[in-house]
C-alpha cells in the first residue's frame, strides 16, 4: 500500500498538485482489513488523469474520480471511459466548478445534470455521487 501511495504522491506531485492531509483511521479488530478510500477531483485532463490511471493499474487499485463536466472533450472523455472501464468509480463535481451558494435549485440541477449526461454518454451510466465544488477551502 505505502508504495500505491508513494507513487501517486509523485504523480501529483508532478503535476503542481498537494495533498493536505490524509487522515488516519483506527480499527480496533485485528482481523479487519485496512482500507484506504483514494479520490480525485477536478479532472479529466490528459496527462494527470491518465498518469494516476497508470499507478492505480500497476497496483491494481481503485480510486474515485470527480469530474468537472466542462473538463470533458474528445481527448478527456477517453481517460474517463479508460478509467471506468478499469473499475473506478466516476462521480459528478458539477459542469463548473462554481460555488454553489448562491445558485438556484434549479441552477444546481443544471450544473449536475450536465455532467450525469456526459458521464453517461461515455460510460452508460449516471454518477451516483455528487461532491459539490469549493467546499473545505477546495
Amino acid at each position: 500500500m505505502r508504495k500505491i501511495i508513494s507513487k501517486i504522491g509523485a504523480v501529483i506531485s508532478s503535476a503542481a498538485l498537494l495533498i493536505s492531509s490524509v487522515p488516519t483511521v483506527t480499527v480496533n479488530a485485528e482481523d479487519e482489513p485496512k482500507l484506504l478510500a483514494l479520490a480525485f477531483d477536478d479532472g479529466p485532463n490528459t496527462t494527470t488523469t491518465n498518469a494516476v490511471l497508470d499507478v492505480l493499474e500497476q497496483y491494481n487499485a481503485k480510486a474515485t474520480f470527480f469530474v468537472i463536466g466542462t473538463n470533458i472533450n474528445d481527448e478527456t472523455a477517453k481517460s474517463v471511459k479508460r478509467a471506468y472501464d478499469m473499475g473506478m468509480e466516476i462521480a459528478n463535481h458539477s459542469k463548473t466548478h462554481n460555488s454553489m451558494t448562491e445558485m438556484t435549485p434549479d441552477e444546481i440541477k443544471t450544473e449536475i445534470d450536465y455532467v450525469d449526461e456526459k458521464v453517461e454518454a461515455i460510460t452508460g451510466e449516471k454518477t451516483k455521487c455528487f461532491r459539490p465544488p469549493l467546499m473545505n477551502s477546495e
